[in-house]
């Protein structure tokens, strides 16, 4: 079997459309959307797209939990209130049989994968769909949440692209098609089978700002629009979120 892993959407539609245009010009067998969908400025509409594949299957991510249970302040977990703001109106554009999908969605799929054996897929790591991975993780931090049986994990989450050993466990991160961290514009993704091939797929980054710009999304500007046209650096983000880690059970 040969697997596309499209991670971390985030209701970015021409990011989306241009990946899985990519996606069809290879012989894939399935395509493990890896969560956070719809958390973004087309959430009704990736939605429709991603279910209407007949080749998907899903897990969720922290934001998928997060607008299906329709968490609006940082009491709650959320981490500001910017963040609960896009929340709830994202919430706002599904309807309840989208949110009870979501809420129901798997954490975890394992598939075994062309010369890679059984492959796990999840958002975060194997126990949670908050937990960061990434290149300067400590192996020792990672230790309780690599404990599974596969030898191959692919996350997301943290919007950044690598591949590393880990002990008994060989860890990718697919990156993210909507919100990347890479410090270059682009939308990522990984291919795997019989190898892992990391992807970027160019996508008319102006024409999805105008079309942005025209959504009632709050906060679209600073949480959108600068990611995408001026996206940070993986190096950069990797120590801001270790130190957060530094300070979190799971």
């Amino acid at each position: 079997m040969r697997v596309a892993a499209v991670y971390d959407v985030h209701g970015n539609l021409p990011a989306l459309d241009a990946v899985l245009r990519e996606i069809e010009q290879e012989s894939v067998d399935l395509i493990l959307v890896g969560g956070d969908i719809v958390w973004g400025p087309f959430p009704r509409e990736t939605l429709d797209i991603l279910l209407g594949l007949d080749r998907a299957r899903f897990i969720r991510g922290n934001a998928d939990r997060e607008v299906a249970t329709r968490l609006d302040t940082t009491a709650d977990g959320l981490e500001d209130d910017i963040t609960a703001a896009i929340n709830i109106w994202a919430a706002d554009q599904l309807t309840e049989e989208d949110s009870e999908w979501l809420s129901g969605l798997e954490t975890t799929f394992a598939a075994e994968v062309d010369d890679l054996g059984e492959v796990l897929f999840c958002h975060g790591s194997p126990r949670s769909d908050e937990e960061v991975i990434t290149l300067l993780s400590p192996p020792e931090r990672l230790r309780d949440a690599l404990r599974v049986r596969q030898h191959t994990i692919v996350c997301g989450h943290t919007h950044m692209q690598f591949q590393r050993n880990l002990g008994n466990h060989y860890v990718v991160n697919a990156g993210s098609v909507g919100m990347p961290y890479e410090g270059r514009p682009g939308a990522y993704w990984a291919l795997l089978g019989p190898r892992v091939d990391l992807r970027r797929t160019d996508y008319n980054v102006d024409a999805a700002v105008d079309a942005m710009e025209r959504t009632t999304c709050p906060h679209v500007q600073e949480v959108f629009i600068d990611t995408i046209l001026h996206p940070p650096s993986a190096a950069d983000v990797a120590r801001q979120f270790e130190a957060i880690a530094l300070d979190k059970t799971y």
